[in-house]
């Protein structure tokens, strides 16, 4: 009885407590630095009074058994547990809230309390405690991830995301993976609200897709992905328990199977062996699919992979801005498609539809002069395509009809990704000798056209140039646009070459620079 006044007494005490740490103020967010400070402390103790909570044993978040026979004081204690479980709701409720409207200290608060909040509900309640799985809570890092979804300032925005990417997701390998996976739930979420109540999105999509650039690139390979920190790392005992159990019936069946080759050897021919050899082989190969099998889905590189492709994907189905339009195309080919994700090529369709977008906003925008952005996005894109194509083997016809399209704007010469479209016109025209005569002739004219009449900078000029000093000598069938024969007045072919001589014996240059087509520029004519 002694030991149920002293623990009732202390439940009291701490209910107390609660009550009036939770008691929420009835000041605005938005009145300055003594608030947030009083609210920083307010988060603090609420955090070192449940993580206490929940070291103790008397906050837990499994489900009970089955058993229909309760003593008076396990009854007790459940009834404590489930209104710890309101009170802690109330908790997360409130820093949610203050996350939304910008409070940093909120956010580090709601980190600390997902590192202590294990996960074990999957888990049987007869497993001893050392046997169980401790893993991230995947609800309370959606909670999170989509607290921070609805910041609405910018500047305040990106200083969330930056601090949850530095403190929570790039330091831990399951933090990481929970965040991507939460992003995707998010955006998935938002997408399906967009189509059906037509709401505006935009600043809900920015927040997840700075995040998401924010979080780190993954692993190379599951060495790399196992010997980074985990936030929660798993009970080693289950696991090795579990893998020892695993070896020992598989070492008997090894064993099983060397005495079996053993006593055939002596009977058997070279046939038997043969056929022992393959199901040998098909023994460690169902070994190592289970031994696969046992990881749990954030110690799995192909998981990792295949999480970050899918919370892309669903991220760039939402209306985000340029801006972030145009990071996402330059972080993609290097920090995404190089990370060999299941399928590369389901990114195509967004640097098609991006280099559409770009176009058609360059040509709303020549009259005004302030097209040059969206040149910058049809670069990128371009270059998101020319990865594709030269690693996955992408089968895109209209891409050297897109470079063309591209080269016709001058600004492009004096963007900020300048020397990206130089290194793509380079690659793409001087390392393949596949190309027809007339699309290297189209290209050759276009850029020295663009030259003469464009306000392209000394520097372009010089890499023009360059370039189209290379593609003569390499092609030699388009030596005829610097070395052409001109017919004289009393020459034979008088009448045939009327249409491209004028009366001085001077040739006629029939290349049309309007079009956007290099089949259609009459380049080599």
């Amino acid at each position: 009885m002694s030991s149920l006044s002293a623990s009732s007494s202390s439940a009291r005490e701490k209910w107390k407590q609660l009550k009036i740490l939770l008691k929420e103020s009835n000041t605005n967010y938005e009145n300055g630095v003594d608030f947030h400070r009083k609210e920083a402390h307010r988060f603090d103790q609420l955090r070192k009074l449940f993580t206490s909570l929940i070291a103790n044993g008397e906050l837990n978040f499994r489900r009970n058994g089955n058993n229909q026979e309760v003593e008076e004081e396990q009854d007790a204690k459940q009834k404590w547990n489930a209104h710890l479980q309101t009170q802690y709701n109330v908790y997360i409720d409130q820093l949610c809230d203050s996350i939304k409207h910008g409070n940093k200290y909120a956010l580090r608060s709601m980190c600390g309390i997902i590192a202590v909040s294990c996960c074990q509900q999957h888990q049987k309640p007869q497993q001893p405690q050392e046997m169980r799985i401790r893993r991230v809570d995947v609800n309370l890092v959606h909670r999170m991830v989509d607290a921070l979804s609805c910041v609405q300032e910018d500047n305040v925005a990106s200083e969330m995301a930056k601090m949850a990417a530095a403190e929570f997701a790039n330091p831990y390998v399951d933090g990481k993976y929970f965040v991507m996976k939460s992003i995707k739930r998010c955006s998935v979420e938002v997408y399906d609200l967009m189509q059906s109540k037509k709401e505006d999105v935009t600043v809900v999509a920015d927040n997840l897709t700075t995040l998401l650039l924010l979080v780190d690139s993954i692993a190379p390979n599951q060495a790399h992905l196992d010997s980074n920190l985990s936030l929660l790392i798993p009970s080693s005992d289950s696991a090795n328990n579990a893998d020892d159990g695993a070896d020992s019936t598989d070492d008997d069946d090894d064993e099983s199977d060397d005495d079996d080759d053993d006593d055939s050897s002596t009977i058997s021919n070279d046939t038997n062996t043969q056929s022992f050899k393959k199901q040998k082989t098909s023994h460690t190969t169902t070994k190592k699919k289970k031994q696969q099998k046992k990881k749990i889905s954030f110690q799995s590189i192909a998981k990792f992979r295949k999480i970050l492709q899918e919370a892309w994907l669903s991220v760039l189905r939402l209306p985000i801005s340029s801006k972030l339009h145009k990071r996402a195309l330059r972080h993609l080919p290097t920090n995404v498609l190089t990370q060999r994700i299941p399928s590369p090529l389901r990114f195509a369709d967004f640097f098609s539809a991006s280099f559409d977008i770009g176009c058609k906003n360059d040509d709303n925008d020549s009259t005004s002069g302030s097209g040059s952005t969206d040149v910058i996005t049809s670069l990128l894109s371009l270059q998101g395509l020319f990865h594709l194509m030269t690693t996955q083997n992408l089968e895109y016809p209209k891409f050297y009809t897109s470079l063309y399209t591209l080269m016709s704007h001058s600004t492009v010469f004096h963007v900020k990704h300048r020397i990206q479209f130089c290194t793509l016109l380079t690659n793409c025209l001087m390392k393949s000798q596949m190309l027809p005569a007339y699309v290297i002739a189209s290209f050759c004219k276009r850029l020295c056209r663009t030259c003469v009449c464009g306000g392209v900078p000394p520097s372009g000029s010089l890499f023009v140039l360059a370039l189209v000093s290379n593609l003569l000598r390499r092609h030699g069938e388009c030596a005829c646009l610097v070395h052409r024969h001109v017919y004289n007045k009393s020459s034979k072919d008088k009448g045939n070459k009327k249409n491209d001589n004028d009366d001085n014996g001077m040739i006629m240059d029939v290349f049309d620079n309007e079009t956007n087509d290099p089949a259609k520029s009459r380049a080599l004519e």
